[in-house]
């Protein structure tokens, strides 16, 4: 059996921490998931609304973060912590990640719209940052 691994590329000398990188990841014996309110989400009274519900409040989160995607030896996993973690928001979730030694890279709306990235110390590793 090949043991888990993972390795990615982006742009040369564009940093994942500093901008929103186009790339590819490639897995093997691994997975990768990502839940976002950048698809699936509506507007009422020029207020947006996340499908992503809060299980504290039963009603839509309300923070800044846009997506987060997890890296794991399982795509079920990933994608039960992708969904756990934006339910959280990005301070928890980043804690989260902490806490439990998870990989996941988080894209946060910033106030004049740019996307701020978020990456958890494993998912650095695993990025080679």
């Amino acid at each position: 059996m090949t043991p888990t691994s993972y390795s990615a590329f982006r742009s040369p000398g564009a940093p994942i921490t500093n901008a929103v990188q186009p790339g590819a990841c490639f897995l093997r014996n691994a997975a990768v998931a990502t839940s976002g309110d950048y698809r699936n989400y509506y507007y009422k009274d020029g207020k947006k609304y996340s499908h992503t519900i809060s299980p504290k409040s039963g009603y839509p989160v309300e923070h800044n973060l846009a997506s987060v995607t997890v890296f794991d030896d399982n795509c079920m996993d990933a994608d039960a912590l992708a969904t756990a973690a934006m339910s959280m928001g990005e301070t928890k979730a980043l804690k989260f990640a902490a806490d439990n030694n998870l990989a996941l890279v988080m894209f946060v709306r910033e106030e004049d719209g740019s996307l701020k990235t978020l990456v958890s110390d494993k998912a650095r590793k695993i990025l080679g940052e």
